[in-house]
């Protein structure tokens, strides 16, 4: 009789910890389809991608598209990758690129409200084309954008650590040498 009630009681204790864990995974899948949802609905609604595409493919570039990236980027740049020099060392990591880019957009935007080296738009004064040098910039900005966000968030879990562990600073190396050299280029001609 002993063994009849200890029968049931580990089977309902079995019983119970399979029902928690069939509760417990299904909880999970259930906040990561929705997370993914949630942040395809919000990319697609506000068109970002999109016009960074615009941004890196367009033979020209305007003044508005230096507005274009400051819109994509945070509202401002991480305090501690403010504070560091960018003129010899590359950025390490995503919070210190955008730290550089802020930067090198903050130059930029110097130069269209001073008027140096931006060619005056014919159909609107406010609107200026941007120099060879700036738009070669901002075209690679643009691109490393839309390849940092495709290898952080259009991949599973585990590409996204391999990829943060093992090729995103060699990615944002490559992208910052790639902008020192078409700097150099520019100032050659």
């Amino acid at each position: 009789m002993w063994e009849i009630i200890i029968n049931n009681n580990s089977n309902n204790v079995l019983g119970s910890i399979i029902t928690g864990l069939f509760t417990f995974f299904t909880g999970l899948i259930a906040i990561v389809v929705v997370r993914k949802q949630l942040r395809d609905s919000l990319d697609s609604k506000s068109g970002w991608r999109q016009e960074l595409f615009k941004v890196s493919s367009k033979s020209r570039l305007l003044s508005d598209d230096v507005y274009i990236l400051y819109t994509v980027l945070r509202f401002r740049p991480h305090d501690e990758a403010k504070k560091k020099d960018y003129t010899s060392m590359p950025p390490e990591n995503f919070n210190e690129m955008t730290a550089y880019i802020f930067k090198e957009l903050g130059a930029i935007e110097k130069n269209i409200d001073t008027g140096i080296q931006c060619i005056e738009h014919s159909d609107d004064e406010q609107k200026k084309y941007l120099n060879q040098k700036d738009s070669r910039k901002l075209r690679l900005f643009a691109r490393y954008l839309l390849k940092n966000h495709w290898e952080t968030l259009g991949n599973g879990w585990l590409k996204r650590w391999y990829w943060h562990k093992f090729e995103e600073k060699k990615m944002i190396s490559d992208f910052y040498y790639l902008i020192k050299e078409n700097d150099k280029k520019v100032e050659e001609n």
